[in-house]
């Protein structure tokens, strides 16, 4: 019965993550609109580069988030379902494996990410004064690839692949089983 509750424990805490992934994209569309709609107003081609303030820090703290949420899953896998009537993590483990190859991995999706960032550098780039070269608009271009660059390398790197990630944490927390089970021999 013990298992039975700390799996109902664990299921809602990732039901709130996954919710929490979901609020962190609606605040991502929030602010971005924002401050779109201020650098509008101000016509100013620096000024559509404001929102990746939010956009890489809420990207950051998504992809967190679906991470804690697959070493969760990982941990169910390890500890509760071995023997339980439970077995969703087994079996998508399963599914993810046996299908991996007609999928291909499984990345979680980050196209509202590159979607905004594209937007925000493309209009930045249309509000900028061709005609007029002047020290803004070199510092103007010199942030656009700045930031082309940092959300190219971040969206990239910071972009959890499920499987892969899936298997790391099912090995570390087999090695806390075998650490603990050692432990309880002794």
């Amino acid at each position: 019965m013990e298992k039975q509750i700390e799996y109902e424990a664990l299921r809602e805490e990732i039901l709130s993550s996954m919710q929490i992934v979901k609020s962190y994209r609606s605040l991502l569309y929030t602010i971005v609109i924002a401050a779109l709609a201020f650098a509008f107003d101000k016509d100013e081609a620096i000024l559509f580069l404001v929102p990746f303030g939010a956009i890489i820090p809420i990207y950051l703290l998504a992809m967190h988030q679906i991470d804690s949420t697959m070493r969760l899953g990982a941990y169910i896998y390890v500890f509760i379902e071995p023997g339980s009537e439970c077995q969703w993590e087994t079996r998508l483990y399963k599914y993810d494996n046996l299908y991996q190859n007609q999928y291909g991995t499984k990345k979680s999706s980050i196209d509202p990410y590159w979607c905004m960032s594209f937007c925000c550098l493309l209009l930045s780039a249309l509000k900028l004064d061709y005609c007029n070269m002047d020290f803004n608009f070199y510092i103007t271009v010199i942030f656009q690839i700045v930031f082309m660059i940092v959300c190219i390398y971040i969206f990239i790197k910071k972009r959890p692949d499920y499987l892969v990630t899936k298997e790391k944490y099912i090995n570390e927390w087999k090695e806390v089983q075998r650490v603990e089970n050692e432990r309880d021999e002794i």
